[in-house]
């Protein structure tokens, strides 16, 4: 960018503490009010572990219909997306050498380490998302049977080029079991209108009750005292246990922050307090997360009442779109992070500056480091979604890069 000092888009927010503590308070009104490709109205339905599955809506003046997407980062520009929707299902995926030739259709090979999982052939086109990013698609015949029973049941997914280029991609898909099927729950139930694939949460029963015959006038034997019997959820198990699990991570974010004396690390791992939440009754479930929270209370309380949070770093490696593709270093880097709730610092490559920063009524935060470009920032869980444009003018058109901070 000619004008450009202090460097491209790239991050991803978090719900940590820490960032917010910062982003709960009031930002100034944004002074760019318009946008080239206004990013979709994504909604989150669920999460697992590094998986978010989310619920994108139809947008008629695009004629893209409603579908369900399940994410997950592993690194900066490098993610795999899984999509669903009415006679959809695709697998999207960015690599940081994907774009080397400039190709807009891969003859490609992919396939699972599950057992018996044959590999498949494709030809994957290059797309373009509503927020402006370039994903290789990997579209499945609805007709046909698909890849989902595979990467459920294994640990990673390994894609390469078939012709030109010899390209290589890994991706890790461990706990996509729950992923995908969180995802065709938000597909059979915000798309296509009809109930939840999955079973209802078990509910904790006395001893069996018996019909009795017209032969045998027999009342069933009466159940047990209530007292031995486990308190079923209010709530249904697989949300009860998710909020369980989402909020032991949180806690163990803050402890560790704290320095609290003996708080395991491997309490970070949403799915293993997940997995443990389901196999008890939630009065159990109930206790252990009073207990870990009395802890956390008592050692803030030690300290007078907590930690200041820290600001939170994010990274990201921008990629260029257009004029800009041939003229910026495509292994660029920058650094996003909130010092207040209006201030923030970004560098990008070794140039960094502060910067002042808006909130948008979607939840976006926007700044400008010359008064000239524009960087736009989308939350989505522990990431961001960055756009950028170098000349924030009339009229309207597609962003000049994209990128996705993560934070490291």
């Amino acid at each position: 960018m000619t004008a450009f000092r202090a460097g491209g888009p790239k991050g991803r927010p978090t719900r940590m503490a820490a960032t917010a503590a910062l982003l709960a308070a009031s930002f100034s009104t944004t002074a760019f009010a318009q946008r080239d490709v206004a990013p979709a109205n994504v909604r989150t339905y669920s999460e697992h572990g590094d998986w978010i599955v989310e619920f994108v809506p139809a947008e008629r003046q695009r004629q893209v219909p409603a579908f369900c997407q399940a994410t997950r980062v592993y690194d900066q520009g490098v993610q795999l997306r899984i999509v669903s929707g009415a006679n959809l299902y695709a697998i999207d995926f960015q690599g940081q050498n994907y774009l080397a030739d400039n190709a807009k259709r891969f003859e490609l090979e992919y396939g699972f380490d599950a057992p018996n999982s044959p590999p498949r052939r494709a030809n994957a086109n290059l797309i373009t998302d509503g927020e402006g990013f370039d994903w290789i698609r990997i579209l499945e015949p609805a007709s046909e049977p698909g890849s989902a029973d595979d990467m459920m049941n294994s640990r990673q997914l390994t894609i390469r080029t078939t012709s030109g280029r010899n390209n290589r991609w890994q991706y890790q898909v461990n706990g996509s079991n729950r992923a995908l099927n969180s995802l065709f729950d938000c597909r059979d139930e915000r798309v296509l209108g009809q109930p939840r694939r999955r079973a209802p949460a078990p509910v904790a029963q006395g001893q069996p009750q018996f019909v009795p015959t017209p032969q045998v006038q027999q009342s069933p034997p009466p159940p047990p005292p209530v007292a031995q019997l486990p308190r079923a959820p209010q709530r249904d198990n697989f949300d009860f246990c998710n909020d369980y699990a989402t909020q032991m991570v949180t806690n163990t974010e803050r402890a560790l922050q704290a320095k609290c004396a003996g708080w395991p690390a491997g309490h970070r791992n949403h799915l293993v307090h997940f997995d443990w939440c389901r196999t008890k009754p939630s009065g159990d479930v109930d206790k252990a997360l009073a207990s870990w929270s009395g802890r956390l209370q008592g050692c803030l309380a030690s300290q007078g009442g907590g930690v200041k949070p820290q600001p939170v770093t994010y990274h990201a490696r921008w990629d260029w779109k257009g004029a800009l593709k041939s003229k910026r270093d495509p292994n660029n880097t920058s650094s996003f992070k909130l010092t207040s709730s209006t201030g923030g610092f970004y560098c990008y490559k070794q140039d960094c500056r502060n910067v002042t920063v808006a909130k948008g009524p979607d939840g976006s935060l926007s700044f400008s480091t010359n008064g000239k470009n524009y960087f736009e920032l989308n939350p989505r869980s522990n990431q961001f979604n960055a756009r950028f444009w170098e000349d924030f003018a009339p009229p309207a058109r597609a962003p000049d890069a994209t990128a996705v901070f993560v934070r490291k």
